[in-house]
């Protein structure tokens, strides 16, 4: 079924007040009438299945009739810190297609070798348009909850949330191979935390840093990626993995 993000100010008393944008989507994209039934994803709560009413103008309402079905919760969490490449179109492509492929929240980290030059304690200016970009791919991909999007962070201040997950993950070159199985273990791994570096990788110092923290350091292959290439590519495995998981491994989270 069709899927549109609103904010939670379009929706008064069981009736969203849809804008310009997604009156077109619907309508003219999409080819929605008056009577067709759609998911509304509120940016704040739980899908509603709604109906689409007669257009006003440049605007349509949609009435909410019930809750929508939602896929069963996944037991485990990875978080995505991603070093913010040179190119902006190149974290736009990391944030939609990470949305896509199941992140739960996304870090963006300026690291020793980044480019791209963010500070940390005024936030970015593009983080309205990466949490836009979110929103619209968690609704097209049929995602019961959209990603959790932080502030920009130091590599100082990732490595210090170490705690708060079960396992830390470092893809990087010229280290050995681990089975995907390797990745997930202990069976009792539930929270991850990805750390993904810029181009031209993590610095010997950063990698140490790390693995003092308690990271594994894991190989995507021989090959070089682009950072963007990179972050899909170990999340798409890692998530594989879980998926595979044998259901006596798995417990929910708390």
């Amino acid at each position: 079924m069709v899927r549109c993000v609103v904010r939670p100010e379009q929706i008064r008393q069981g009736t969203v007040t849809l804008d310009l944008h997604q009156t077109k989507h619907l309508a003219a994209v999409l080819r929605l009438g008056a009577g067709d039934e759609f998911v509304i994803v509120p940016g704040d709560g739980a899908p509603q299945v709604a109906r689409l009413e007669a257009a006003r103008g440049s605007r349509a309402t949609a009435l909410l009739l019930r809750p929508a079905p939602l896929p069963p919760p996944e037991p485990w969490s990875v978080t995505l810190a991603a070093a913010v490449p040179r190119h902006p179109a190149a974290f736009d492509q990391i944030v939609d297609q990470a949305t896509q492929i199941g992140m739960a929240t996304l870090i963006p980290m300026v690291t020793a070798r980044s480019v791209a030059r963010m500070d940390p304690s005024k936030g970015s200016p593009r983080h309205a348009r990466w949490t836009q970009l979110a929103e619209h791919a968690a609704a097209q991909s049929g995602r019961a909850t959209i990603p959790r999007l932080t502030a920009p962070m130091t590599w100082p201040a990732v490595l210090a949330l170490r705690t708060d997950y079960d396992r830390l993950l470092l893809p990087t070159v010229g280290v050995p191979w681990r089975s995907v199985e390797e990745w997930v273990s202990p069976p009792s791994a539930r929270r991850f935390l990805l750390l993904v570096g810029p181009e031209g990788d993590f610095t010997p110092e950063e990698i140490r840093e790390a693995t003092d923290a308690g990271a594994v350091q894991i190989s995507l292959g021989y090959n070089v990626l682009r950072c963007e290439t990179a972050t899909l590519v170990v999340l798409t495995l890692l998530l594989n993995a879980l998926r595979h998981r044998p259901l006596e491994e798995i417990s929910p989270l708390p």
